[in-house]
């Protein structure tokens, strides 16, 4: 296991040098400058090159991609060309809404996703299998931002039982926290469900005609314990790496639902440095995004074998 974890390491090291060089390569064939966005249209020549010498821009292009493999090496994502602080500390500042908003995404997703698969598998050919694949079906297929607005629509106009937008720290109140953020989790996660679903179903129905399965119900064990203690523990293994996966696209996923709700985290500060041209910001936030989806990718590999005693990595 220690070896696979290290070459893990390294094969992540290697992805995050690819994604750094990416990233900053289309940061700087993005049209507009950043310096324009700061000292305004109507400053003069001489103050734009001036500032442009002051933040580094007027250097080439491969002494500062090399300067920026230096800071990552460091962990130094830079500063913030728009507001002149680290980019680690603004995005620690809105880390806490995006977090929240993922984990209570991934927990919808698993809670409707898993049970809804199960059933649909237990009542393979049923109408009850042929409604949940075609409820699937539909939440797979529905943009996560147009059902977030008619969730808006729906439980805070029309019903105004939740909050329209906006958010509330966990230190200012935990209820309120969760009101705020439980239609952007609804409106990230229904569509992960659907995969998770989808999923589960096929896994459960192969595993169901196991042989080990036949004998469990030969030996006159009930069907919930042959189905939650034998059937579905193996089912569950190969969904995991689904679900992994979709905890690494609901993080990106977020930044459109933290533009829907008008929440304060990684998603909205990532786009209010697009429209300032930060590309500093831009960067840093997606090596931050990278960084953590490699981290959920291989935390899913050692939980493969901690779940299923016959996956060895040795």
């Amino acid at each position: 296991m220690a070896t696979y974890v290290f070459r893990r390491l390294a094969a992540a090291v290697l992805t995050m040098f690819v994604v750094a060089t990416i990233v900053f390569t289309l940061m700087n064939l993005v049209p507009g400058d950043p310096v324009f966005f700061i000292l305004g249209e109507e400053a003069l020549l001489s103050e734009v090159e001036a500032f442009r010498h002051q933040l580094g821009l007027d250097r080439p292009l491969g002494v500062r991609l090399l300067d920026w493999y230096s800071d990552l090496a460091r962990g130094d994502l830079g500063e913030s060309l728009f507001y002149g602080v680290p980019v680690l500390r603004m995005i620690a500042q809105r880390l806490e809404p995006t977090l929240l908003v993922t984990a209570m995404a991934t927990l919808c997703s698993i809670a409707v996703g898993a049970p809804l698969g199960i059933l649909a598998a237990l009542r393979a050919g049923s109408s009850v299998d042929l409604g949940a694949m075609i409820l699937a079906l539909l939440a797979v297929s529905i943009p996560s931002f147009w059902l977030g607005l008619n969730l808006i629509l729906l439980f805070s106009l029309k019903l105004q039982v939740l909050p329209t937008a906006g958010y509330v720290r966990l230190a200012e109140g935990g209820v309120q926290a969760f009101r705020h953020l439980l239609l952007p989790a609804l409106a990230l996660g229904l569509s992960h469900a659907a995969v998770i679903a989808r999923m589960t179903r096929a896994n459960l129905l192969e595993v169901l005609n196991y042989d080990y399965v036949r004998t469990a119900r030969a030996k006159g064990l009930r069907e919930r314990s042959v189905v939650l203690k034998h059937a579905l523990r193996n089912a569950m293994v190969p969904t995991l790496g689904v679900i992994g996966v979709s905890i690494a696209l609901m993080l990106g996923g977020a930044i459109i639902i933290e533009v829907v709700f008008v929440i304060p985290g990684i998603g909205k500060l990532v786009v209010d440095a697009i429209m300032k041209r930060d590309f500093t910001m831009i960067q840093g936030v997606l090596m931050f995004i990278a960084l953590t989806t490699a981290g959920v990718n291989l935390s899913v590999d050692i939980l493969y074998g901690v779940l299923d005693p016959r996956i060895r990595y040795d």
